[in-house]
């Protein structure tokens, strides 16, 4: 079997996320209608290498599927075809030959998630869906300061979604830091693995923490209670995107 790997950028405002569901409309099955099209196959399959939530966006989702060896569909011919057969709002940007065994998901080692806020009096129409416009000025400082605790080896408990069906709540965060170009902040996080709603909520605290309403020190004491109840709101989801999918 020919496995051929898929990198993706899309706008997720109108998806009701990236995993198949039976009535709404979802980035894996709209892209999967479009492969089927092409290779004329109707029991495909497409894995994700992120089930990305209704609303989220991505900038490098990745994906894989299978054909035939027999099927010799130009990678040029996957990547025009799929472009041209899918909406506006996703956009192949790679076509590779992978390895017979390469898993988009399973292999994955690590991604990268960016939340992005716009902090100004009055919201840009340019930014409107792409992120969370907080009107208050933000304290960058201690924003930045608190996310300094979240680096490494944690049980992230505290910012784990009720809904959430992970084994265990273990992660390691990489790299945490807070860019920010005038009005627009970006909180880039970089770990090995998530669980449901962990960047939305630590991006929820570190707005409260920006906000004073809470103290930056409290960032650590959140960690240890192992308690959503403990940490802050969730942020919505149009503000945050899929960066990368390390392998």
């Amino acid at each position: 079997m020919r496995n051929i790997k898929l990198t993706l950028q899309y706008d997720g405002s109108r998806y009701s996320g990236w995993q198949i569901q039976t009535h709404d409309e979802t980035v894996q099955g709209t892209l999967l209608a479009a492969i089927r099209k092409i290779v004329n196959v109707d029991d495909m399959k497409l894995v994700g290498a992120s089930r990305t939530d209704a609303g989220v966006h991505a900038l490098g989702q990745v994906g894989n599927f299978r054909v035939p060896e027999q099927n010799t569909t130009p990678l040029t011919a996957f990547f025009r075809g799929l472009n041209s057969l899918t909406p506006h709002d996703i956009i192949i940007t790679s076509v590779e030959e992978a390895p017979a065994d390469f898993h988009a998901r399973f292999d994955a080692r690590g991604k990268t998630y960016c939340y992005q806020i716009e902090n100004a009096q009055t919201p840009s129409i340019y930014h409107q869906r792409f992120a969370w416009h907080i009107r208050q000025p933000l304290d960058i400082t201690a924003m930045r300061h608190a996310a300094h605790a979240l680096l490494g080896c944690h049980d992230f408990a505290s910012f784990q979604a009720s809904s959430c069906s992970a084994e265990t709540s273990i992660r390691t965060i990489f790299g945490l830091h807070i860019q920010q170009r005038r009005n627009l902040l970006r909180i880039y996080i970089r770990a090995n693995a998530y669980l449901h709603h962990m960047v939305r909520n630590i991006a929820g605290t570190l707005i409260e923490i920006g906000l004073r309403k809470r103290h930056a020190d409290e960032m650590t004491h959140i960690l240890q209670a192992k308690d959503r109840t403990a940490a802050g709101i969730t942020a919505p989801a149009h503000g945050l995107f899929l960066v990368k999918v390390h392998y």
